[in-house]
């Protein structure tokens, strides 16, 4: 360790897992410098017309959350009430501009700042310091060293496309997501888009508004699922209870929601194979409600794996073929690229990295990755936990385990790894509550069932079987916030105060809590029967 009081931070990033990372480095009592290359904060949130120079992943015009405002938040800032159940890019961004200046992270970051190179220090094998090398918007060069280092660009950083044969001698206009912005451009064309998640979906559906023709290439299939189910936001379903059920029976219960509005068969998008596990985490899932009626509607045609480009046409595996295409999208997302630190460990280069944070082949847990993570779930709660946990380790307050056992862990987690998709990258989904209750306990700020139905058994049961708010992981542990139980008590209400226009909502969570009680007892039953055939089988009762 350095000789000062407070520990240094580098915190590379000021996109969401940057500022909640710097947030984190200040409850610990650690002293952040956080480095952004652009002139803002907010990262992938913050629009730009166009790219700017060493920018990753953008955000398009028409996009909307995947998650809803109550489950998205951070712990201990909610949305404000009156913004609706699902945000727009431009809300997000103002959420993250109030939660940095609310928390007065705006002073410790840097600014039109490129780091370059982030290396051990001369003694790093005593101290576990690093040196990092960064260049200003001057083009000045400088050198600054620091007790820990907290990557926290993220994913969205190199976009990645197949190799299709024939794409460099396509005679059209070949771009990647992160390059799109409005459907203008495509007015009167003939556009393919390849890719089977959520950005695909909703370019595919945006650019049909203008274009003559529009064609989807999903790869291996995917499932549609709505954003709104039975009037609840649909990662309301995020439940413990449920993450805790068998996967073959979670995978079910996944597939007859998405089959409910969508005959996935009959509109070519059903997955060529249902893997095991739970649904989520084994085949490709959209959220974009408009999709099905675009292709209902003819507007956008669904096309299998796209295995050649020859001219301006496209081949398909199936064997159909369209001629005449004037641009194809590439929604195939990114690779994940540390240039400037990948060198220092293979772990990290390899993502072998413990609860996808350390790396387990560093002697100091002194370099920490949060944000490099996707999951089927809001990606904010994730991201906050990582960086508690890991500005705790480097705080000297949580110890990790030796290195086998972190390797280990790391071997049992990529079992639980699923591609989604063989013309994807190698971007792989994680359980998302089962990741958040693993470094909750960790940190010391998990929920326990059985504690709580003691103290207080509402809360307890709201916890386990409702919806997992990301308030709960301030319930208890360190850096506790009182207005956590309340949040908890609320979300319901401020999930729908928007639709109502100030008047009463109505009360989702009484009929939500009705269905949990059916849904427990026709299961309790269901077990009990079980149980039952099987004592008879065995020849146990008369």
């Amino acid at each position: 360790m350095c000789d000062r009081e407070r520990r240094r931070v580098a915190v590379i990033g000021a996109g969401a897992s940057g500022l909640t990372s710097i947030k984190a480095c200040l409850e610990e009592d650690l002293d952040p410098v956080c480095y952004e290359q652009c002139e803002d904060i907010g990262g992938l949130w913050t629009f730009t017309e166009e790219p700017k120079p060493y920018q990753g992943g953008a955000v398009y015009d028409c996009l909307v959350t995947n998650t809803s405002k109550e489950m998205t938040c951070f712990s201990d800032y909610p949305f404000p009430k009156h913004f609706p159940m699902y945000l727009t890019h431009r809300l997000v961004k103002q959420y993250l501009d109030e939660y940095a200046k609310r928390f007065g992270l705006l002073q410790h970051i840097s600014f039109n700042t490129k780091v370059l190179e982030v290396e051990p220090a001369q003694d790093y094998n005593s101290t576990g310091s690093w040196t990092v090398t960064v260049q200003n918007g001057q083009g000045e060069v400088t050198t600054d060293t620091f007790d820990d280092i907290i990557l926290a660009s993220g994913f969205f950083w190199k976009a990645w496309y197949p190799d299709i044969p024939g794409k460099k001698e396509f005679t059209g206009r070949i771009m990647h997501a992160k390059h799109y912005r409005r459907p203008e451009e495509f007015r009167d064309k003939t556009v393919l888009v390849v890719g089977n998640s959520n950005s695909a979906g909703d370019i595919a559906v945006d650019v049909s508004r203008v274009a003559e023709k529009t064609f989807l290439s999903i790869g291996n299939g995917t499932w549609i699922m709505n954003k709104v189910n039975q009037g609840q936001p649909a990662d309301f379903q995020l439940r413990r209870f449920l993450s805790k059920m068998p996967s073959w029976l979670t995978k079910r219960i996944a597939k007859i929601i998405a089959q409910s509005h969508l005959d996935h068969t009959a509109f070519g998008l059903q997955p060529e194979v249902l893997d095991e596990g739970p649904l989520a985490l084994t085949s490709a899932v959209m959220f974009c409600d408009e999709l099905p009626l675009s292709l209902a509607t003819g507007k956008v045609a669904v096309k299998p794996h796209l295995i050649r480009l020859e001219g301006n046409k496209a081949m398909f595996e199936d064997g159909t073929c369209v001629d005449r295409i004037d641009v194809v999208i590439f929604a195939t997302g990114y690779n994940h690229s540390y240039s400037f630190v990948d060198k220092v460990s293979v772990a990290l280069k390899n993502f072998d990295l413990y609860k996808l944070v350390f790396p387990t082949d560093l002697p100091h847990p002194s370099l920490a990755v949060v944000g490099c993570v996707t999951t089927a779930g809001p990606v904010f709660p994730v991201v906050e936990l990582q960086a508690r946990w890991a500005t705790r380790v480097m705080a000297g307050r949580c110890v990790l385990p030796s290195a086998e056992v972190m390797k280990r862990d790391v071997q049992v987690m990529q079992k639980k790894y699923v591609k989604t998709d063989r013309s994807s990258p190698k971007m792989k989904k994680v359980n998302n509550l089962v990741l958040r209750d693993d470094i909750a306990e960790l940190l010391g700020v998990g929920t326990c069932f059985w504690r709580q139905i003691w103290t207080d058994p509402v809360l307890a049961f709201k916890c386990y079987f409702g919806p997992c708010f990301p308030y709960q992981h301030r319930l208890c542990g360190p850096h506790t916030w009182e207005g956590a139980r309340d949040a908890i008590f609320s979300a319901w209400e401020n999930t729908y105060f928007s639709l109502r226009s100030g008047l009463k909502s109505p009360n989702q969570e009484r009929k939500y809590q009705k269905e949990t009680f059916i849904f427990l007892l026709l299961l309790v039953a269901i077990i009990m029967l079980a149980w039952f055939v099987n004592m008879v089988e065995k020849e146990q009762f008369p």
